[in-house]
């Protein structure tokens, strides 16, 4: 059961909605992670008390992720509830990391079904709901990502010739 405190990190739009779809969350609702899950474990270590001179969570316009936290067995989220920028910024990293490791599965699993290209892009787009203005993004990892597969095969296959 999460608590009823929300704080905000800057993030990228098309990071934010990935993170909706993938959890099933309403656009623009909070997204609430389960207490084992990978986020909260993170979270947990982040979250430390506010500064001084703090006074109210910032909103970054569209870029606002906005996270309902969990209870935490050592942590009063009351009191511990503030993200450095250096720590938004690291937890933002670990989003992009999960989000990295999703998109080149669900692609491999299109390229497996002979999709073409621009189909596996559109496919993946339109099932995490990532905005258009992303799709250049998306495409460059999807080639980059072919790129890096293909070469760990060659390397494989040199290897096996070679004993």
């Amino acid at each position: 059961m999460p608590s009823d405190l929300i704080i905000k990190v800057k993030c990228p739009v098309y990071l934010i909605r990935f993170q909706e779809s993938f959890f099933g969350i309403p656009l623009g609702e909070p997204i609430c992670y389960s207490k084992r899950h990978h986020f909260s474990e993170v979270l947990d270590h982040f979250l430390t008390k506010p500064p001084k001179d703090y006074y109210e969570l910032p909103d970054y316009g569209e870029e606002t992720l906005q996270i309902k936290l969990p209870y935490f067995e050592d942590k009063d989220v009351r009191s511990y509830f503030y993200l450095s920028n250096t720590k938004q910024k690291t937890f933002v990293w670990h989003i992009w990391a999960f989000y990295r490791v999703t998109a080149r599965t669900e692609l491999t699993k299109l390229i497996l079904l002979k999709c073409q290209k621009q189909d596996c892009v559109s496919i993946f787009m339109e099932k995490y709901n990532l905005p258009e203005n992303s799709r250049g993004m998306v495409e460059k990892d999807y080639q980059r990502y072919l790129k890096l597969t293909s070469k760990n095969t060659l390397k494989k296959l040199r290897k096996i010739s070679s004993v």
